[in-house]
C-alpha cells in the first residue's frame, strides 16, 4: 500500500513537472516568436526611416526651408533611435556586438551634426544654408545611401558579425567616414576639408627642441593620423622621460606651434609654491610679449585632484581688446613648480575692424531675463564653431549659469550669443 501511495505521488510529480515544462516550453516558444516579430520589424523600420531621411536631405537642399530642416532632424532622431534599438535585439549582454556598436556610432555622428550643428548655422546664417553646409549634407547623403546597401548585406548575417574576422560589410568603414565628416564641418578651420599639413617628422622635431627644458628621452606619435579640435589641427605625442613620467605634446599640424601640453601623472604634496612664484613660472611658458590681462585660479587637493596648481590664463590685448581666442592657459604645480599643463588656440590673431552697431545695453535688455544678473567685461575677439573660427569682435559678459561662472561673448554686429565658456578665474590685481 505504501510503495503504490509513493508511486502515485512521484507520477503526480511527474505529471505536474511535465505540464509546467510544457507550459514554460510553449511560453518560451511563444516569447521567440514574439523578439523575433520585433526584429523584423525594427529591420524593416530602419530601412523605412533611411529612405524617409534621404527624401529629406533632398528637401532640405532643394527648399531650404525651416520646415524641411526640422522633418528632416526628426527622421535621423527617429533612425539613430530605432537603430539602436536593432543593436540591443541583436546582440546579448554576455557578448556585445561591437561591429553594430560602432555603426551606432556612426549613425549618432551624423543625427548629432544635422541636429545640433547645422542647425547652429542654419540659425546664424537667417535660415539659410551655405555653400559648406550644402557640402556637408551632400556628403551625409551619399553615405546614407552606401548605408542603405551595406545594411541589406549584413542585416541576414548578424550573429557573424561577432567574429572580428568576420566580414562588417563595410559598416566599420562608413562609420568611420560619417565621423570624418562630422569632424571637419564642426571642428575644421575650413570646413569639410583637411588643410595642408606639415609631415609629422618635422613636427617631431619641434617637440623635442621646444620641450627640451624636460630632458626628454622618447617622443613619439600617439597616433599617425591629425587630430582636430575647435578649429586647430594637431599631432598628438607622447613625451617620456627618465624618471618613466610621460606627457602629452600637441603641435600644430599647420604652422608647427606648440598647441598643448599636458603631464599624465601626477606628483602629490605639499604646497610650497606662492601665487606670485608660480606666476613669474607660468610666464616663462609663454611666447607673447605684448600687453595681456592675467587672471588665476588655485585648484587645492580634492577628489579629482591629487595635485593642487595654479591655473593662470593670459589674454593679449591690443587697444584695450582682449583676444581671448589667443589666450594661453597655464597650470603649474604649487608642490614643486612643475609645467602641468598649457593650452593655447590661436596667435598674433588681428582685432576685426568691425562697428559697434549692438551697443552693450542692448545686449542686457534683451539677455537679462535669461541670464540673470550681466557683468560687462569689455570689448573681445572670439573665434568659434559659430564664426566657423573667423575672428569675430565680441561684447563679453560675466554671468552665473546652473551655479557656474560663465563668460559669454555677443557679436556687436547682430547682437547673437555665439560663444560661451566656463570662467574659474579670478584677475590678478597688479
Amino acid at each position: 500500500m505504501k510503495a503504490n501511495k509513493l508511486t502515485a505521488i512521484i507520477a503526480s510529480v511527474l505529471f505536474i513537472s511535465f505540464l509546467i515544462n510544457g507550459f514554460l516550453y510553449r511560453e518560451v516558444q511563444k516569447q521567440e516568436h514574439h523578439l523575433d516579430v520585433v526584429r523584423q520589424v525594427t529591420s524593416e523600420n530602419i530601412e523605412r526611416i533611411t529612405r524617409h531621411s534621404i527624401r529629406q536631405m533632398d528637401l532640405l537642399l532643394e527648399s531650404e526651408s525651416p520646415e524641411s530642416l526640422i522633418r528632416l532632424q526628426w527622421s535621423l532622431d527617429e533612425l539613430a533611435s530605432t537603430f539602436q534599438q536593432w543593436v540591443m535585439l541583436n546582440e546579448r549582454e554576455d557578448q556585445p556586438n561591437e561591429r553594430l556598436q560602432e555603426g551606432l556610432e556612426g549613425i549618432e555622428a551624423l543625427r548629432n551634426v544635422i541636429v545640433n550643428h547645422l542647425d547652429r548655422q542654419y540659425r546664424n546664417q537667417k535660415e539659410q544654408l551655405s555653400y559648406y553646409d550644402k557640402e556637408m549634407l551632400e556628403a551625409l547623403h551619399d553615405q546614407l545611401q552606401r548605408f542603405l546597401m551595406i545594411y541589406h548585406n549584413i542585416e541576414g548575417q548578424l550573429d557573424q558579425l561577432i567574429d572580428p574576422n568576420s566580414s562588417d560589410g563595410g559598416l566599420g568603414q562608413l562609420s568611420e567616414q560619417i565621423q570624418e565628416i562630422a569632424v571637419l564641418y564642426r571642428h575644421s578651420a575650413t570646413p569639410n576639408h583637411h588643410p595642408e599639413y606639415m609631415k609629422i617628422e618635422e613636427c617631431i622635431e619641434i617637440a623635442w627642441d621646444m620641450m627640451s627644458f624636460l630632458e626628454p628621452v622618447e617622443i613619439v606619435p600617439e597616433q599617425e593620423t591629425v587630430f582636430i579640435r575647435n578649429g586647430i589641427h594637431v599631432y598628438r605625442m607622447i613625451l617620456r622621460q627618465e624618471d618613466d613620467k610621460e606627457s602629452r605634446i600637441e603641435i600644430d599640424a599647420q604652422n608647427g606651434r606648440v598647441r598643448g601640453f599636458q603631464t599624465l601623472m601626477a606628483s602629490p604634496g605639499e604646497v610650497h609654491l606662492t601665487m606670485e612664484e608660480a606666476l613669474e613660472i607660468a610666464l616663462l611658458h609663454i611666447d607673447y610679449e605684448g600687453e595681456f590681462n592675467k587672471e588665476v585660479y588655485f585648484q587645492p587637493v580634492n577628489g579629482n585632484t591629487e595635485e593642487p596648481f595654479y591655473a593662470f590664463l593670459f589674454a593679449p590685448l591690443s587697444d584695450e581688446v582682449e583676444i581671448i581666442s589667443d589666450a594661453y592657459r597655464v597650470q603649474v604645480s604649487a608642490v614643486d613648480g612643475r609645467l602641468l599643463q598649457l593650452q593655447n588656440g590661436y596667435c598674433r590673431t588681428q582685432v576685426p575692424t568691425t562697428p559697434v552697431v549692438i551697443t552693450r545695453q542692448d545686449i542686457r535688455k534683451r539677455w537679462t531675463s535669461e541670464l540673470g544678473m550681466m557683468t560687462y567685461n569689455g570689448l573681445s575677439v572670439v573665434r568659434s564653431f559659430d564664426t566657423r573660427y573667423a575672428p569675430k569682435l565680441v561684447h563679453s559678459f560675466r554671468v552665473t549659469k546652473s551655479g557656474q561662472r560663465t563668460m559669454v561673448y555677443f557679436d556687436v554686429m547682430n547682437g547673437n550669443l555665439i560663444h560661451e565658456s566656463i570662467h574659474i578665474y579670478d584677475p590678478i590685481l597688479s
